[in-house]
């Protein structure tokens, strides 16, 4: 059964990422401007889609439209009065996702040795969001410590590879 103060932490996650890609959005393109071909630069998967990108306020917009629409549905699904341990798995994987995109975060501004966008709400929102609710998801049995460490470490491959990629770059 799903307590009352779970689901309003549930329910609080659009809000957190609304808070994020809000700091994004109002960032983004003029960011993109500027350091757009540095971008290309230290981060090239083989030329994959990065240098044809264009990033636009409004594309961007849309982009974030669709995973609000994304998050909103999965946490309907796991707030729901018969939820399936699949509905809340799906909360679960989007909680880690965001818990991830602090990291993605930190390595961008660790490779950039400046601000990027987003980081600011990520370390400040998000971060203290997500590891309260892995928390109280520990407390109640959604996920195991197992599971919160391997996020961790992937956490820190994350950081280890931005701190050598400043090296390299």
């Amino acid at each position: 059964m799903l307590t009352g103060s779970l689901k309003r932490i549930i329910w609080l996650f659009p809000v957190v990422f609304l808070i994020h890609d809000t700091e994004e959005l109002v960032f983004i393109e003029s960011w993109l401007k500027n350091y757009g071909g540095a971008l290309s630069e230290k981060v090239d998967f083989g030329g994959f889609l990065l240098n044809k990108m264009v990033w636009t306020t409004p594309r961007f917009a849309i982009a974030v439209a669709v995973l609000f629409a994304l998050i909103c549905l999965v946490c309907y699904h796991a707030t729901r009065p018969n939820a399936t341990a699949k509905d809340r798995k799906w909360f679960v994987i989007a909680v880690t996702a965001l818990f991830l995109n602090v990291f993605t975060h930190l390595a961008q501004a660790v490779l950039f040795q400046s601000y990027t966008p987003g980081v600011a709400t990520a370390v400040a929102v998000i971060l203290p969001y997500t590891l309260y609710v892995y928390g109280r998801l520990r407390k109640e049995g959604w996920v195991s410590a197992a599971f919160v460490r391997s996020i961790w470490s992937v956490a820190g491959i994350i950081m280890a590879l931005s701190i050598v990629g400043t090296a390299v770059f």
